[in-house]
């Protein structure tokens, strides 16, 4: 992110998908593919598709949300056959 361009506007105007991309390590590809399906929010200005950072940490604490009920389950699921219990 261009920090003058910040500090001049007094603002952060957001990231590019290709920001994002090369930040989270993900390609651009899959950003526009979140972004279609609307699990990734952006504003559109002109032609230009940008995230704000806001968008980007409800985006990063949905997807981190999920990802961390898949491993308690699996890992009770795990306890379960270890136990031989049945829930």
């Amino acid at each position: 992110m261009d920090e003058e361009r910040i500090k001049k506007h007094g603002v952060s105007p957001g990231f590019s998908l290709k920001e994002l991309a090369e930040c989270w390590g993900v390609s651009e590809r899959m950003l526009w593919k979140e972004l279609h399906c609307g699990k990734l929010e952006s504003i559109r200005i002109g032609r230009r598709v940008i995230v704000t950072k806001e968008q980007a940490d409800r985006y990063l604490l949905r997807c981190s949300t999920k990802v961390f009920n898949a491993k308690q389950i699996a890992s009770k699921t795990l306890i379960d056959i270890k136990t031989k219990r049945i829930n």
